[in-house]
Order: structure tokens, then sequence, then C-alpha cells
């Protein structure tokens, strides 16, 4: 009976002694879960299956008994997320090495941090072996990687002019939304900012030039809610993506996404840098025309009046006439090849008002309709209206036909009137709306009503998130990195936005170059306004992004800091041997939690000298020495002994390592290593526990502690139908897991009483989860203690 590493007759059926009681508690979960044996294999019939998972729980209740008696030492090894957040301190890289370590067993109550189910097995020390030397070689470095370093700026036909070879690409596909070319420029630049010459010709093939497998799309947008600007890309707050589809997901709307085709790593720190700025909130769209109205115009006797406070176009004023000329006081038709006539006129308003719009024209007598437009040019509004010969009153030459009521705008506007008809036309009249118009009124209350939702928009915060994957089918593999950065400086204040993160611990996109699709190989790096917002009526904040850029991998200084945490400025540098021994010293006194003493120096220094000639560089082995640090049991474990059999130094560096494991899940800081050496964090137990309380690493406590405790892990795997609760997004869902974890963190820094757990007079919530819970005036995305009533039912 065999599952993936797991395979039953390879385990020490002697749970009480042996050394594979672990492995048996996770055979014993993969059976109960059904995926031991595999459905390919064997089954045994259920008699037997029943037989066997009651005696496996039996030896394991013995084992667990006999341990729990146990009055031996135990040393129990770092969980997994110990381990992980331990490499990240000592090293300075922040890959999630524990990802490839199998799951930790957990006791009889839920915990993992038990040292009766924390062993170790041979596969763990195999995976330690393997992790420590990937780790080191993410911060030792003997030259510098090379570097990628990629920019697109956008703005309105800024690359129009830009030759081919120098423009960027466009990105198709289903349901894609390309920023056209015109709007980009691309670049490449080195380490330090400065752009490069590309040459497309320095390689062959397809995606020879670099710069065509850099793009920009809005796959997966609004289209109503973002437009290109002269000097970037405006983009509203965001609305959450309804993920109908378990999986797909194109990202809120509307968002940035820069493309990156093949030319990217795979591994190492990189940086994502937004410039950006927050502008004044799109103003709300407000009705402009109107139709189904009486002409204010009139014609008595073949007279035309207007109303004295008309603005009046006589045909003499009209432009640019097509297919029509000026005879006898009409515009009338001079060319009837094609039907369509049209003439232009200039209005030029002190502010911007509503009117009437009349024109005068004959009778239709050789047509059986006419549809007129009139239309502003620089607006793109227009009024539609269409007369019929039967409805025409035979008996008159002339008429005052209405095409509708339209809101003009202040200042010079063209207007271009269009017509389809064999008719003469004659004057056109622009009368204000009275005072007391229904409309008039009805637009004023509008204007109240979408100023005040203009100043509620400009007054929140735009916030930038962001997330890198890669492109699928339906929507993209992604996930968010980095802090939510808001936007706080004044508006049209643009600033350089960075975000940091590892490619390893993201979906970044495997690259094959065999594969030659368009659509393969793509890295998406998005942006968005994440100051969310639920209506998709309103716009919200508003930003402006000017240019994103991707480097990697990503060295803020070099060498690495985590490179000179290792190879240390010292006087003896060129004495290999001391200068060794100090790094070995250093590095194992970090590692191993404690001072090390003198002969254990000696035993990895001399493994160094074994080694030394078998590597080419220097740094390879002491990097190969280090592995061996790593895999030791003074790192990998926890000493819980009998403290009194201890000096009193080694009592209180195992006393800082405990409390440390236990409220951070991280090696001591340098203040407990401090009152350790100077055999004082024994007697200073109880500040130091309400200092470490009160920072922010205290958090991890939360987390490991509520997720073992009310298995909130499981809220990750919970599906609900969007369909029925579409307000559920992804993020809704992540901030309810972050909203326990901030509750029993608020609980436990205020020492609030245990009763707070059940029954509390507040929540701890940001602005998403507040509009989710229909709480008001809760603004921002950092989580805060918001009273309620209980009525709310929270």
């Amino acid at each position: 009976m065999q599952e993936a590493n797991t395979r039953l007759d390879n385990l020490n059926p002697d749970m009480l002694n042996g050394p594979d009681a672990e492995r048996w508690h996770h055979a014993l979960n993969m059976i109960n879960l059904g995926k031991m044996p595999p459905e390919d294999s064997e089954q045994p019939d259920e008699e037997a299956l029943v037989r066997m998972i009651e005696w496996i729980q039996g030896e394991l209740s013995k084992a667990i008994e006999k341990r729990q008696t146990s009055s031996r030492a135990v040393m129990r090894r770092l969980t997994t997320t110990q381990y992980t957040n331990s490499l990240q301190q000592l090293l300075g890289v922040t890959v999630n090495f524990g990802d490839a370590l199998p799951e930790d067993a957990k006791s009889q109550s839920g915990f993992s941090n038990n040292g009766s189910v924390l062993q170790a097995t041979p596969l763990h020390l195999e995976y330690y072996q393997r992790i420590a030397r990937e780790a080191l070689d993410q911060a030792i470095f003997t030259e510098k990687p090379e570097v990628v370093r990629y920019k697109l700026r956008m703005g309105t036909d800024i690359g129009k002019s830009l030759p081919n070879e120098k423009k960027a690409g466009r990105f198709g596909g289903y349901v894609s939304q390309p920023v056209d070319t015109s709007h980009l420029i691309p670049y490449v630049l080195d380490s330090d900012g400065n752009e490069v010459a590309v040459d497309p010709t320095a390689r062959e093939g397809r995606y020879a030039n670099v710069l065509h497998n850099l793009g920009i799309g809005m796959r997966g947008s609004d289209r109503n809610r973002y437009e290109m600007a002269a000097n970037g890309m405006l983009l509203d707050s965001a609305v959450p993506h309804q993920e109908v589809a378990p999986g797909s997901w194109h990202g809120p709307s509307p968002n940035l996404k820069m493309l990156i085709r093949r030319d990217f790593p795979a591994r190492g720190s990189f940086a994502l840098r937004v410039r950006a700025a927050q502008v004044d909130s799109k103003q709300p769209p407000l009705q402009s025309t109107y139709g189904n109205v009486e002409p204010q115009s009139t014609i008595e006797n073949k007279e035309v009046t207007h109303r004295k406070d008309a603005v009046v176009f006589s045909v003499d004023q009209a432009k640019k006439l097509t297919r029509v000329e000026l005879k006898d006081g009409f515009l009338v038709t001079k060319d009837k090849s094609n039907p369509s006539r049209a003439a232009q006129y200039t209005i030029n308003l002190d502010s911007p008002d509503v009117f009437h719009i009349d024109v005068v024209r004959s009778a239709l007598a050789n047509d059986p309709k006419v549809d007129f437009s009139f239309e502003l040019v620089q607006h793109n509004t227009k009024l539609n209206r269409k007369y019929e010969k039967k409805n025409d009153d035979a008996s008159l030459e002339l008429f005052a036909s209405s095409l509708g009521i339209m809101a003009l705008p202040k200042g010079e506007t063209t207007i271009l009137l269009k017509w389809n008809a064999d008719i003469k036309l004659g004057d056109l009249a622009l009368t204000p709306l009275a005072d007391d118009h229904k409309i008039r009124r009805q637009r004023e209350e509008q204007v109240a009503a979408y100023q005040d939702q203009w100043q509620q928009d400009n007054a929140r915060t735009a916030a930038l998130q962001v997330s890198l994957g890669n492109r699928t089918d339906d929507g993209q593999d992604a996930q968010r990195f980095g802090s939510i950065q808001p936007i706080t400086t004044a508006h049209n204040e643009f600033l350089t936005y960075e975000f940091t993160g590892r490619l390893e611990n993201l979906p970044t996109p495997q690259v094959d170059l065999n594969e030659m699709s368009d659509l393969a190989n793509i890295m998406v790096l998005t942006v968005w306004n994440g100051d969310f917002i639920k209506d998709r009526s309103k716009s919200g904040s508003r930003i402006i992004v000017e240019s994103m850029e991707f480097e990697a991998p990503y060295f803020p200084e070099w060498p690495p800091e985590s490179h000179k945490a290792v190879f240390f400025d010292s006087p003896n540098s060129e004495n290999k041997d001391i200068y060794t021994r100090e790094v070995l010293s250093s590095f194992m006194a970090k590692a191993f939690r404690r001072p090390v003493e003198k002969a254990e120096v000696d035993l990895y220094h001399e493994f160094w000298l074994s080694i030394c000639g078998d590597h080419d560089t220097y740094e390879g082995s002491v990097k190969e020495t280090l592995v061996a640090v790593l895999c030791s049991p003074k790192f990998l474990f926890m000493a819980e002994s009998d403290a009194e059999r201890k000096t009193k130094s080694q009592r209180e560096h195992e006393l800082a390592s405990r409390l440390s494991y236990f409220l951070w899940n991280s090696p001591p800081d340098q203040r407990l290593y401090e009152l350790a050496a100077k055999n004082q964090l024994s007697d200073n137990l109880t500040d130091e526990i309400q200092r470490m309380i009160a920072q922010p690493q205290i958090m991890e406590f939360s987390k490991s502690f509520c997720d073992q405790w009310l298995k909130i892990y499981r809220h990750k795997e919970m599906l609900v139908d969007v369909r029925k609760h579409p307000a559920f997004t992804r993020f809704v869902k992540e901030d309810m897991a972050k909203e326990t974890y901030y509750f029993f963190t608020h609980a436990l820094q205020n020492n609030l009483k245990i009763s707070t757990l059940i029954d509390s007079d507040f929540v701890m919530v940001n602005q998403n989860l507040a509009e989710y819970y229909g709480i008001p005036n809760v603004i921002g995305t950092e989580f805060r203690a918001v009273p309620v009533s209980a009525d709310l039912g929270r």
C-alpha cells in the first residue's frame, strides 16, 4: 500500500520505540482521506481496511501516551513554518523554503508544535540537505548574475512615431484588450536604470526583438473604468472580479497588465516599480440629450418667429457645406449623387446651458422621410430625430421641427448638422429652457447629487495593489505580492512605488523555448487601484499610471546583504584559514541560536580543510561547509531537556529560543540574545513577554494558533456559489481569514478578557470587509477595531 513517498511496508511497525510514528500518523490521515491506497492500485476489502485503521489508531495512542508520560528529554524539530522563518532570517533570503517539506503531523489536540509528533524522518533529512544547498546558492554569489530590466511608459500617441523595430508588442488572444502600441514606449535598461540600445538583429527567430516581447493589456477590465490619457493610463477604483469558474480570475476591474514574453528569469528577487499619482475622480456621466419635445420656434404665413432669448444661426453662418449650397435664403441640395448632407456651425457660450434645438425646413417632396443628426463634434454627443412625409401637413411649405433638447458646454463648440433628404433648410435655433422647465429642475438636482458623489469619491484614498502570474485561456493564474501601498500624496503628484518579491514564491511561468505560440511563456505583472468599490455605477477614486518597470534578479546593493552577512569585512580576510574560522563561528552562533564552543567550530573547520581543494572558488568551499551546518540537529531541532542540568548561560539561551519560537515562530531577536548573554532573561521574562506581544511578529503566533485551533486553513478550501453571493470575492475571502488573525491579536495585545473571543462589541475590519458586512464609515485598507451593536449579528 503506497501513496507518493509513503509506503506502509517500509515503516517500522514498532510505534512505541521506533522512528516512524509520525509517518504512521501521516499514513492514517491519507487512508482516512481516501488517498491511500491510490485508485489504480489493488484495494483491500472494507473489513481489512477497518482492522488496519483500528490497529494504527491503537498503536499511535499507545505511543502518544508513552511519550507524554516519559520524563526523557525531548528533541523536537522545528515546524515547517519555524524552519522557513529561521532560514529566511539567517540567510536574508525570503523564499518559502518550507513549501518543499512534508506537511507537519498534528497532535491529538490539533497542534503541530508538539514534540511527540515532530520527529524527523529520512525524507525530511533528504529535503533539508537539498533546501540548504539551494538556499545558500541564493544567498552567496561569486559573480553578479545577468539582470533584466524593462520599462513601459504610457500616454496617448507617445509611441506613434517610433520605427517598427522600436515599438512595443501587441498581445492578443481570447477576450484580450491589448493597448495599442502607438500609446507605448518600451525600454530595456541596464542595472543603473539607463536605457540600452536594442539591436533586433542580435538574435534570430520569431521573438528576437525583446522590445516586441513587452506590452500592456487590459484583459478582464470594464472599458468604462479606464482610459488612456496624455501622460498615462487612468484607472478608477477596482471592482473585484466575480470568479464563476474556480481558479478563473482576470483580476479586479480595471487592471493594468505589463506583459513580458520569454525574456525573464524564473528565480531570484525581483522589483516591480509603478510610477503613479492619484488624480481627481471621474465626473459622473450626466444625461445631456432629451427627445420628443415640441419646437419653440413658430411659422405663420411663412414668417419664422424665434423666442427672443434664442441663439439663431442663419444659413449664411453655416460652414463646411457638404452637397448643399446657399440659395434664396436656404441651404439646398447641390449634389444628389449621395443622400448625405451636412453643415457646420460654431457657438461660444459664457456658461453651460440646456437648449431646445429647432430647425426650419421645407416639406418632404421626393423623399419618404428625413433623418437629422445634431452633433457636438468635440464631445461626441448627438441628437437624432426622424420626420416622415406622411406626417407633414401637405398645406404647409415650411416647418419648425424640433430635434430635441441638449445640454451644451461652456466655451466654443463646433456643431455638425446632418440630414439625408432633398429638402431646403433654414434657420437653426437654440432656445434656452425656461427657468421652471421640468428638465432644467431635474438636471439641477442631478448636478447637485453628482457633485456630492464626486466630492465623496475625490476624498477617498487610492491604493496600489499588484500581482504576478501567467496567462491562462480563461484568465490568469496569479498571486498578489508586496504590501498594499496607499497613495497619500497630493493629487497629480507622481511617485514611484516599488513592490518586491521572490519569483520562486509566485506562479512564475516556466519558459519552454520550444513553444512558439504567441500566447505561451507570458509573465503577467498586474496593478490595480485597490480602493475597492462594489457598485459598478460609481467611479470611486482615480489613479493615473505613467509607467511600469520590472527588474530581476533585483539587488538593492552589490554584493547583496545576504552575501556580506556571511563573508563580512575582517582584517583577517586574506588569511583564509583564520577568516574561515571567523565565518564559521559567526554563522554557527546564529544558526544554533547560542554561543558555540571551540570544539564545535573545529569540527566544521576540519571539514572545510578537507574539501576546499575540491572547489573552484573559496566561496564555494565555504558554502558546502555551511550546508553541513544547516543540516545539523543543532539548527533543525530545539532541545527541551531538563534545564537544571545546564549552565546558566545554556538555560538562558534555550529559554530565548523557546520563547521566540513560541510567540514569533522565528529565532530570537537581538534583544533576547543580549539578555541571554548577560544571564538576565529569566529575571526580565514578564517584561520581555509583554514586549514581544506588542511587536508585529506576534501575528505569526496568531496565524499559527488560529489556523490549528480554529482550523482556519480549511477556509481556503471552501467553495461558495458566487452566483448566489456575487459579492463574495477572493479579496473578501482573504480578508475574512485576516479578520480572525487581527481580532485574536488585538485581544492578546490589549489583554482583553477571554470571553471577548466569544462575545465582543467590536469587529476587526477594513473597508473591503466592512462594506461586505454593511458597516458604514470604514475607510482604508488597514484593519482596525470598529464598535458594533448586537443587531449586526457579528
